[in-house]
């Protein structure tokens, strides 16, 4: 076989069913984002009312194809997406990894000394967390966005019918029959899809890499 035959890329080979999937991946991510918004725009919605903006003049026209509870839900929606993918999108850039790991080995550590005081204290305790203090402030994002992605999602589809309280009876008396499944199901999708495909992703693109990378060895 000769060498441009090698290096013929193959329709069947791993590279291009990765590389399929992973653009199938990018579909399913604009989709889930899609079907996501929905129950936030329907819960500002509720609390904004009528579209009172529809009529002013020369920008009306915007407000009445975009509205201001579809506006503030997709601000609103998109600020606790971008908290909760802040951390994995951290991990998966390789340079800032690379750098945030030699900066925390050679970054001087300062040791606390009894004669300290509580402010000194304080400041020692920034210095000393400089180096992976980004990453822990972004999975304390995460965090937040998540409770209250979860707070938002629980009302938009409750498990069951008659609120929290309800549910907590329901669970404590073991009256499982009467939990609404599909608002469950509904529920994980709307907190954790849009996360656990672009987790995918960046599996499939990792995948990519090392696949040129070998290609490239040889």
């Amino acid at each position: 076989m000769s060498e441009r035959q090698r290096k013929a890329p193959q329709p069947f080979s791993a590279e291009a069913l990765v590389k399929t999937l992973f653009w199938l991946c990018i579909i399913a991510i604009v989709y889930a984002c899609y079907t996501n918004i929905l129950p936030y725009v329907a819960f500002v919605k509720l609390r904004v009312g009528n579209n009172f903006l529809a009529n002013l003049p020369f920008v009306g026209w915007f407000f009445n194809i975009f509205s201001v509870s579809t506006i503030i839900g997709i601000v609103f929606w998109a600020i606790l997406q971008i908290m909760q993918l802040l951390p994995i999108s951290l991990k998966a850039d390789r340079k800032l990894i690379r750098v945030m790991i030699r900066e925390a080995e050679n970054h001087p550590q300062l040791r606390g000394n009894r004669e300290d005081s509580g402010a000194l204290v304080g400041l020692k305790k920034v210095w000393n967390e400089l180096p992976l203090k980004s990453i822990k402030w972004a999975r304390r994002c995460a965090y937040v966005a998540y409770t209250i992605d979860f707070i938002a999602c629980i009302h938009a589809f409750p498990p069951v019918n008659g609120g929290l309280d309800r549910f907590f009876y329901v669970i404590s008396t073991r009256q499982f029959d009467k939990i609404n499944l599909g608002n469950v199901i509904s529920l994980i999708i709307t907190v954790y899809l849009v996360e656990a495909l672009v987790i995918i992703a960046l599996q499939l693109q990792e995948f990519i890499y090392y696949h040129k990378l070998s290609r490239s060895e040889v």
